[in-house]
């Protein structure tokens, strides 16, 4: 439990440590001449990093995990494990939430580049969770504007289209879950504008992929 208290602190600080790196990297690149580019480069890079290291703090903290380590503590002091009930440990132990990763976009001067990026955070700690990964963007205690959340949906169709090149009706039953119309149309046009552009510029009716949509079969070009 001790141990556990110095993995908290670390933590805790380490979300002050990120957002100054951040901000050194955008006033570093608010010095050159391609500023917004840099900075879409910095938010990708920062999203796929610190996603990797939430995964390995949350795996470190999953229950599977923790009762593992309770059971090796209490065998090592000679005393066994047999015997006692341990089945609520998992009942009761919730992993933290992810750090307000969306609020930590009002450091940069371009939107797009960090919002377009954030969920790959969420889907790092969550790999395959989409809607999830929507709920993400859309949750109102981010407390982030309209256009932003807008931006964020993008950032999933993306991510969905990487996953899902060759099978878009997959892409379309995430998008179609939007309660917004709007929104689940921009998460389909995103997906497809990354389809063209990691295609070559192969459109997705050329590739027979628009064949098996249903909701948005019409915007399929």
């Amino acid at each position: 439990c001790r141990h556990g208290i110095g993995h908290g602190v670390i933590q805790r600080y380490r979300l002050d440590a990120e957002k100054d790196v951040i901000q050194k990297g955008i006033d570093t690149c608010k010095q050159t001449s391609i500023a917004v580019d840099c900075e879409n480069g910095l938010w990708m890079d920062h999203f796929a990093v610190s996603g990797l290291g939430l995964a390995m703090e949350n795996r470190m903290m999953a229950p599977d995990v923790v009762v593992a380590g309770l059971m090796s503590a209490l065998s090592s002091l000679d005393e066994s494990p047999q015997g006692k009930d341990l089945s609520t440990i998992q009942e009761r132990f919730q992993l933290p939430p992810l750090p307000p990763t969306l609020q930590i976009c009002s450091l940069g001067s371009d939107d797009f580049g960090c919002f377009i990026y954030a969920a790959t955070e969420y889907l790092l700690v969550h790999p395959g969770d989409y809607n999830g990964a929507l709920r993400y963007c859309t949750d109102p205690s981010a407390s982030i504007s309209k256009p932003q959340v807008t931006m964020c949906i993008g950032g999933v169709g993306s991510a969905l289209a990487k996953e899902h090149m060759d099978d878009f009706s997959i892409v379309e039953d995430v998008c179609q879950t939007l309660d917004d119309e709007s929104d689940g149309i921009r998460c389909f046009q995103n997906a497809q504008s990354y389809y063209r552009t990691s295609s070559g510029g192969q459109s997705l009716k050329e590739a027979g992929l628009c064949d098996n949509l249903t909701r948005y079969k019409k915007i399929c070009y």
